[in-house]
């Protein structure tokens, strides 16, 4: 839980960090001067990120897994409200609830979304925040070029390249009933982690809106508002969702290597284990050296990481020898 004693968001990083690290962020006076594109205002202002992360602090996901099977199917989840103390049922799957599950054993995980920069030493805290920036840039990155010449261009998009304006239609599950696509949305990647998928934008908008159709139905409204945007995306850093573990866990070093984790290399928790959890099954099992994706991710973090003062040495920040995790 979140120690009153620790600095927050705001005591790791300041307003002028933020700004300085990324110049050319979505809105900002910088984005309008290489775009020519007058703003309406910062999408990725910091004033944002901090008003989710508060936003944020007051809820916790519950995942319950019925009978050892780690999969939407047969899982149940719900939003708890820290003020109230009131649990919301948010999805449950068609095995969950089924006539053969019943009265098996259930697995439960726990997110509180307030432990976000708020767990372990303050070392701890400073490299999770290094590592969640750092992989929002890379996912939101503009121009061109080597690592130096990219890197001031952190969050210069809120939306997926090549899907903008809502011309193409992309991310689409339809196995997953509880989640239907509205006719004609896309669901491909928007926000600071590039939120994609039908299903998740139904978790995420049942969670933080209490009400599942609110994106489902208009999925553009994480482009529209910053806020939401970066609350989206602590949602997706803070949540476990069996059997991986959140970026959090692994990052606040609360999570341990199980004999699945073991056979497919994952026993390092550190920056290059969050780039496995987030994008295991394109990104697994690569070094800096022969892919410029994990490179640039890498990069980023030590910037970013240095910047803030954290100490990542000896961490593992590629993802050589470790698979992603499978349902």
């Amino acid at each position: 839980m979140a120690d009153s004693q620790m600095p927050g968001l705001s005591g790791l990083l300041g307003r002028r960090d933020f700004e300085e690290l990324f110049p050319k962020r979505l809105g900002s006076p910088g984005w309008a001067a290489v775009t020519g594109i007058a703003s309406a205002g910062e999408y990725y202002s910091y004033d944002n990120f901090i008003a989710a992360a508060a936003e944020c602090a007051g809820l916790v996901y519950k995942a319950r897994y019925r009978g050892g099977k780690f999969s939407a199917k047969a899982s149940r989840v719900s939003v708890i409200d820290k003020a109230t103390g009131r649990e919301t049922l948010v999805a449950e799957g068609e095995a969950f609830a089924a006539a053969g599950a019943r009265g098996l054993p259930d697995v439960t995980r726990t997110a509180d979304l307030g432990d976000f920069l708020s767990e372990g030493g303050e070392n701890d805290r400073r490299r999770e925040l290094a590592a969640f920036l750092a992989n929002a840039c890379h996912e939101t990155l503009g121009g061109e070029g080597s690592f130096e010449d990219r890197s001031s261009w952190g969050l210069f998009h809120n939306e997926e390249i090549g899907f903008e304006g809502g011309g193409k239609i992309g991310y689409v599950h339809a196995g997953r009933r509880g989640f239907p696509a509205a006719p004609g949305k896309s669901y491909h990647g928007r926000g600071p982690l590039q939120l994609k998928w039908n299903y998740n934008y139904g978790l995420a908008s049942a969670f933080l809106l209490r009400d599942k159709n609110i994106l489902l139905s208009e999925p553009e409204r994480l482009t529209r508002c910053g806020k939401l945007g970066f609350a989206a995306a602590i949602w997706y850093w803070m949540a476990p969702k069996a059997p991986r573990p959140s970026c959090h866990d692994i990052m606040a070093r609360k999570w341990a290597p199980e004999a699945r984790d073991i056979v497919s290399g994952r026993t390092e928790p550190g920056f290059g284990m969050t780039i496995v959890a987030l994008n295991g099954e394109l990104e697994g099992n690569l070094t800096e050296g022969c892919d410029s994706r994990v490179a640039m991710r890498a990069g980023l973090y030590r910037k970013i990481a240095e910047r803030l003062g954290a100490d990542i040495r000896g961490e593992k920040l590629d993802t050589s020898g470790m698979y992603a995790w499978r349902q």
